[in-house]
């Protein structure tokens, strides 16, 4: 450092800067990895360089300062160093004019493209993790490929270059190469699963409609309804919902893939669509008629008590625009007497439904289609509640009517010692005694 001190004190702002702040993600080419690491050892620091360990040459290319890049050279700095993650200056390379630089002044000129760190990572896997315009990208790109670049080399772990492309357009260029987009890595992971986990949903959407045709796709698919829906319903209507909706087949792949891989797991699945309130896989999953465990009781966490599938769809938290649902669901092996945290079975969830939502005209439907499964219209909740008795607390006379053309009993007390009639306000038990 006394000696850059001494030749270069120009350049000493930018060493420093470059030295407290290099992220660990520009030395492992950018790449946050899903499941695995660059490295298969447990520390996370074997993937990164420390920055007091960086050449000083790799910085200067780093910083695309071809002028300091030479003066290093000149200087004497060994123009092979390698950092203690094995890689090259090259590796770093950020524009087309720093590549022709180092080729120029590499003995192995062109040749230089194909050196690999540890990892097995050539300039071009780094170059398709980069995020730059357009034009440079696409510059530099070609150029490694015309300096001999091998489009279908693996790293170490088995990965192609696909699993590090960020951008689409990319994607698109490398394809006139015949670029391997469905390499299975050595951790069983495919570049689609990398995308959609790392969430780069562009590429994600594009490698789902390039792939989805293929043995390997079917082989791995069953992983991937999963990772689309990992952070929710707003997220997957944004980000996936529209390429399955233009791409049925897709779709039909996908949900083939999860059934034939594991009923239990599809099962899971179709429980926390009804749980998340995500219809298009709610529906889909009816549409396709599995031979699902549709009473599967999925649970977000220890407080998360509200029950069954049925029991979900009869009481959603947003989105009550569900009921075509409710009645398909009630066609297959439900169980109706299944309870909430509440003490609710499908038929009391199905009263306190139209307390918070307007009345529906197929109300009634679903209501005779419950006590064809075998619910009972005077079954009680905890505090002793019938069905009844919510639909006068709301004030739902409608409902009250049909509740009470299918027998159910003005009797019964609730824990309070209330007969229904009692739960409603003055106003409506003068209309029930002037209705009746």
């Amino acid at each position: 450092m006394e000696l850059f001190e001494e030749f270069f004190p120009s350049y000493l702002d930018d060493i420093e800067r470059i030295r407290t702040n290099t992220e660990a993600e520009q030395c492992n080419f950018g790449q946050q990895h899903s499941t695995e690491t660059f490295d298969a050892s447990p520390d996370p620091s074997s993937n990164t360089v420390e920055s007091n360990d960086v050449p000083l040459l790799h910085q200067a290319v780093q910083i695309d300062d071809q002028h300091l890049f030479i003066q290093l050279l000149e200087s004497g700095h060994d123009i092979d160093a390698l950092d203690t993650a094995g890689n090259h200056s090259i590796h770093f390379v950020q524009s087309e004019t720093m590549l022709e630089l180092i080729v120029n002044r590499h003995p192995d000129g062109q040749r230089i493209v194909h050196r690999t760190n540890h990892e097995g990572f050539t300039l071009l896997h780094r170059v398709c993790s980069l995020r730059m315009d357009h034009k440079t990208m696409s510059d530099l790109l070609k150029r490694v490929i015309e300096c001999g670049a091998n489009v279908h080399q693996l790293t170490k772990n088995g990965e192609s270059i696909a699993f590090f492309v960020e951008n689409c357009d990319v994607l698109e260029y490398l394809r006139e190469f015949d670029i391997q987009l469905e390499v299975v890595n050595q951790n069983g992971e495919t570049a689609l699963e990398r995308h959609l986990y790392n969430e780069n949903v562009q590429m994600a959407r594009a490698l789902l409609v390039r792939t989805h045709t293929s043995s390997t796709f079917k082989q791995r698919a069953h992983k991937y309804l999963n990772l689309m829906l990992k952070k929710g319903r707003y997220f997957f209507i944004r980000d996936y919902q529209d390429v399955l909706e233009k791409h049925p087949e897709l779709t039909k792949a996908l949900f083939d893939a999860l059934y034939n891989h594991s009923r239990e797991q599809a099962s899971r699945l179709f429980a926390q669509a009804c749980r998340n309130e995500i219809y298009f896989i709610v529906e889909k999953f009816l549409d396709f008629d599995y031979n699902l465990n549709y009473n599967f009781v999925y649970r977000e966490d220890e407080y998360d008590d509200e029950g069954s599938p049925l029991l979900r769809l009869i009481s959603p938290r947003e989105n009550f625009s569900n009921e075509h649902l409710i009645e398909r669901l009630l066609q297959k092996d439900v169980d109706v007497s299944v309870r909430n945290g509440s003490g609710c079975n499908a038929l009391l969830a199905l009263a306190l439904r139209y307390r918070f939502a307007n009345g529906s005209e197929n109300g009634e439907k679903l209501l005779q289609q419950l006590m064809k499964r075998g619910a009972s219209i005077d079954s009680v909740d905890f505090d002793g509640n019938t069905a009844l008795h919510w639909a006068f607390l709301s004030g739902r006379l409608e409902l009250v009517e049909v509740l009470v053309r299918n027998g159910a009993d003005f009797r019964v007390k609730n824990n309070g010692g209330n007969i229904p009639l009692q739960m409603a306000d003055a106003v409506n038990q003068e209309l029930f005694y002037f209705w009746s």
